[in-house]
Formats: C-alpha cells, sequence, structure tokens
C-alpha cells in the first residue's frame, strides 16, 4: 500500500480556502465605517441661509451663516471677499451648519474692504452652494471687534502714537513707519521699521516707547486670556531679535528672535511676557537687538499689532 504525505503549505492552502468561503457565506457588511459621501436620501432641511444682507463690523455687526441637513455628513463653509481675496474657512461633520462670522480671516489679508462677500458651502462629493452679502469692514478699535489695535499705521482704528525709534546704534534715516523697501505685510500698507547698524558688535541697537491702554473689556481678563499679536518680518538677516517690553509694575518682557524670511503673524498670551495684571499696562517699548552672539546690523518690520482676548488672532 502506497502512502501519500500531504505537504503542510497544501493543508494552509485549505484552510485558507474554507476560512474566506465562511466569510462570504456570513456576508459582513458593506461599510466598516461612517460613510464619507451623503447618501441618496439625503436632503437639505434648511437652505444655506445669511442672516443679513449686509453688515458694519465696525459697530459690532456680525453675520449668522446656517443650514440643515437631513443626515449627519462632511462639510466646508468658505468666505471670500472678492475684492480684498480675504478668506475665512470653517468646516466640521455634523447634520448642521451654524457659524456667527464676526469679519476674521484664516490668515494673509483681514477684511478691511467695502466689499461683497461670498459664502461657499462644500458637502463632500456634491456640487458647491453659493450665497453672498456686503461688509463694512473692520476696524479693530474696540473690543466689539474681537480685538484691540495697538498699531496699524494705516489710519485704521486708534492706534497708539508712534515716533521714530531712538538709539545710539539706529539707522534712524531707514527707520520708522515705511512702506518701503520690502513687501507690505499681508494687513497692507504702510508698516513700521528698525534698522540697527553698530560700529562694534552690540546686543541693543535702539527702540521706541508707546503709551497704551486697553480697554475695559480686556482689563477684566486674566493675562493668560489676552494674547498679543503682531505681523513681523524676518528680511533674511540672520541675527536679529524684536523684544516687546510691557511696563506693569515693572518691566515685563518677552524677545522674538527672527528665524524666518517674509511676514509672519506672532502671538502669544500676555502672562507670558510676565503679565500678571492687563489693567495695570500702561506702555510699551518695541526694541531691536542680536538674536544669538553681539551684531554690527539687525533689522525688523512690524505691523497690525492687536491685542485678542481668549485667542490668537488667526483663531477667532
Amino acid at each position: 500500500m502506497k502512502r501519500y504525505l500531504t505537504h503542510p503549505a497544501i493543508i494552509i492552502s485549505a484552510l485558507l480556502m474554507l476560512s474566506l468561503t465562511a466569510c462570504d457565506r456570513q456576508k459582513l457588511p458593506d461599510l466598516l465605517g461612517p460613510a464619507l459621501c451623503p447618501s441618496d436620501n439625503f436632503t437639505f432641511t434648511t437652505p444655506l441661509n445669511v442672516n443679513v444682507s449686509s453688515v458694519n463690523f465696525a459697530t459690532g455687526g456680525s453675520v449668522v451663516i446656517s443650514s440643515g441637513f437631513s443626515e449627519v455628513v462632511n462639510w466646508t463653509l468658505n468666505i471670500k471677499g472678492s475684492t480684498s481675496g480675504a478668506l475665512k474657512t470653517y468646516s466640521g461633520r455634523s447634520n448642521q451648519v451654524l457659524i456667527n462670522w464676526r469679519g476674521n480671516s484664516i490668515a494673509g489679508y483681514p477684511f478691511y474692504t467695502t466689499e461683497t462677500c461670498v459664502v461657499e458651502l462644500t458637502l463632500q462629493c456634491r456640487e458647491t452652494i453659493q450665497t453672498s452679502f456686503t461688509i463694512q469692514p473692520n476696524t479693530f478699535n474696540d473690543i466689539y471687534n474681537f480685538g484691540f489695535v495697538l498699531q496699524n499705521l494705516d489710519g485704521i482704528g486708534q492706534p497708539s502714537v508712534i515716533t521714530n525709534p531712538t538709539g545710539a546704534n539706529m539707522d534712524l534715516p531707514n527707520s520708522g513707519i515705511k512702506n518701503t523697501p520690502v513687501a507690505a505685510s499681508p494687513q497692507g500698507g504702510n508698516y513700521y521699521r528698525m534698522v540697527g547698524a553698530a560700529a562694534t558688535p552690540t546686543w541693543y541697537f535702539g527702540g521706541v516707547h508707546t503709551n497704551i491702554d486697553p480697554p475695559v473689556a480686556l482689563d477684566t481678563l486674566a493675562p493668560t486670556e489676552v494674547y498679543f499679536n503682531a505681523f513681523i518680518n524676518g528680511n533674511g538677516t540672520t541675527n536679529s531679535l524684536v523684544s516687546f517690553t510691557f511696563t506693569q509694575g515693572g518691566p515685563k518682557n518677552i524677545n522674538v528672535p527672527i528665524n524666518w524670511t517674509g511676514w509672519k503673524m506672532v502671538s502669544f498670551k500676555l502672562s507670558d511676557a510676565g503679565i500678571t495684571d492687563v489693567s495695570g499696562i500702561g506702555g510699551l517699548d518695541y526694541s531691536l537687538g542680536g538674536a544669538l552672539t553681539p551684531g554690527n546690523a539687525a533689522e525688523v518690520d512690524l505691523d497690525f499689532i492687536i491685542l485678542t482676548p481668549h485667542k490668537p488672532f488667526y483663531n477667532l
């Protein structure tokens, strides 16, 4: 009698075939997670709606944008300034959109122009739908506009008076309020420029002092709840630093090394600078120095310096 030995690989293959056959008979569900696209039965329970045809953000106005769906879906909503090019984006996964927009943008140029804004609502796997309204832009001069501008340099809001910087190591002719030689910040227009030039390497080139008086609505917040925001331009210099020194029961300071090229919004909590009482702030110095080692030259450009409650400017 002949004996036939079965190779282990053949046994394993047979077991796999039996397993797959069993799985097929069990008919696994078609979906292993939530559907990405709306179903064939999807409907809008509430159409895309804007509660006003025009809004004046300068007086504390806001826009409520809403829509309702018959099921939970992925959605993205864009608000675009047709003149400014400003953009604000919201997204989520829910059965409704309910947004109270106060005129802020996600990045780049804020909504500073009287213009038509286009609202675009996109559901995954569906065509985009649109509506529009007009705006009077923010002035950012009180708490109603979610922030208090300290320096704008273009006449928007009520900025603190700012003069030319002083210091033995400042290149004064090339410092002060400028609109050249670097590109305008995302806010546009003028910016504040400090250029340092020293005969021997130094840590400090010079700076400027301003008086500031935050509004009562910010005074009542904890320093952990108030953010300082500023556009800062790095011009390719490798050893520049800007220092923000607040007057509040003595100097309170935070240093920002300029280690990037181009305009960037920098934000920090007032508590990060050591401030313990927002209502006690009486002044702010902007100073230019060397970042890592003393140097013979440094420069920095500043624009759109604003205090905001609870969140950094671009997260509002």
